[in-house]
């Protein structure tokens, strides 16, 4: 078990036991947790699982449906720098990938990111394998935070950033210091008390229908509250709602 696999443990104990019932169940992940898909990992080597998921087999699709469309050189340029970066690291794992399918979709949100803000912080909500978090950290334009409340993915999300960024990555376990590349806990941005920053935008994709209802609206009171005046919200869809019941 890697040295920040157990640190994530004992800071998640640590706040469950102060944070109570209540906090804990609403922020699972309700449709993951229903469908079976795993949310937690024990060893660094299980990250390979996890870096191009949720988006499986829609490369192609993500062309052919027209998607995509024309991409431009400075995304294709960006897009060979990220995913250079993700084969190398996954390397690491001995399950070489270029993440194309989460990747590819990662891009349509870029995309839509860069036409409607040219500067400022991002915060996203369930960044999933992290990519989207790959891109936008890597534009000069942006700081980026991202909130995670999936073990597994918090752990491959950590992994990834620092592999890409180094120092510029800070864990927000304790009181916030801005950073390059910001990542948040479920624990503190349920915390009333902990105090994050103002942000320019708030992104959360194929995330709120999966949410338990109580961190749904939890989540939507508390983005009001931590966007800047004309801030935006880009939300590119709300996730499955298989599951949803209210």
């Amino acid at each position: 078990m890697s040295n920040f696999i157990n640190l994530y443990k004992k800071k998640e104990i640590s706040a469950i036991n102060k944070t109570g019932t209540y906090p804990t169940m609403s922020f699972t992940w309700k449709h993951a947790e229903v469908r079976g898909f795993q949310t937690s990992i024990k060893s660094f080597s299980e990250v390979s699982k996890f870096i191009d998921t949720m988006q499986e087999n829609r490369f192609d699709w993500n062309f052919d449906t027209g998607l995509l469309g024309k991409i431009t050189k400075f995304e294709l340029e960006k897009l060979i720098s990220v995913s250079n970066n993700i084969f190398k690291f996954s390397k690491k794992l001995k399950s070489k990938t270029v993440a194309k399918n989460t990747l590819s979709r990662c891009l349509v949100q870029y995309r839509i990111i860069r036409s409607l803000l040219k500067k400022g912080h991002i915060l996203e909500i369930g960044p999933g394998s992290g990519l989207l978090g790959a891109l936008v950290g890597s534009d000069k334009n942006y700081k980026y935070t991202g909130l995670e409340v999936c073990q597994a993915f918090y752990i491959t999300q950590h992994e990834i950033w620092k592999y890409i960024f180094g120092d510029e990555i800070a864990e927000q376990f304790n009181k916030f210091k801005e950073r390059k590349i910001n990542h948040v806990p479920w624990w503190n941005f349920a915390d009333l008390d902990y105090e994050l920053p103002k942000f320019d935008c708030v992104t959360a994709n194929h995330v709120f229908a999966e949410m338990h209802e109580y961190a749904m609206t939890f989540t939507i009171k508390r983005i009001y509250t931590l966007l800047k005046d004309n801030g935006l919200v880009i939300c590119e869809g709300i996730g499955s709602t298989r599951d949803v019941s209210t």
